[in-house]
């Protein structure tokens, strides 16, 4: 996993989704910066050490873009070598060097879901929590191996 240093944030969520689903597996990369370019120095250290991953679940498409080039600086191959996935399914990870697969999180419900929220406990009702919002994997070659 991949990450920004956060502590509320809905990276903070997936951090700990992250831990709970593989709790022997500690192996979160941290960028000190939301940027590709902290990405991929975060990234680049990641491959360089002694158990370097196989794949990286990036918690936006923006850090996703800047892992692509620590792997290739790794002579390794997006997708063949080392898998990449990311959270947003933007155009820009529809238009990476190699598209990324990506995690549609549909966004423009979140203001639908908070607004009933917010309702509910204006006019005295519970509201019903946690709210749901499905979420898609657009598979692209970014997650191709072969």
């Amino acid at each position: 996993m991949l990450t920004i240093e956060i502590e509320i944030f809905y990276g903070a969520d997936y951090v700990t989704g992250f831990r709970a689903a593989f709790p022997d597996n500690t192996r979160v990369v941290i960028a000190e910066a939301f940027s590709a370019q902290a990405a991929t120095r975060a990234a680049a250290a990641a491959l360089a050490a002694d158990d370097p991953p196989d794949a990286f679940f990036c918690i936006h498409d923006q850090l996703a873009l800047g892992v692509e080039p620590a792997i290739e600086g790794a002579s390794l191959r997006v997708g063949r070598d080392i898998g990449v996935v990311a959270v947003g399914d933007s155009v820009i990870a529809q238009q990476a060097h190699v598209p990324l697969t990506s995690v549609n999180v549909a966004t423009e419900k979140f203001g639908p879901a908070t607004v009933a929220l917010l309702d509910d406990l204006i006019t005295g009702g519970r509201p019903t929590t946690p709210v749901v919002i499905p979420a898609r994997l657009a598979a692209r070659d970014s997650t191709v191996r072969g």
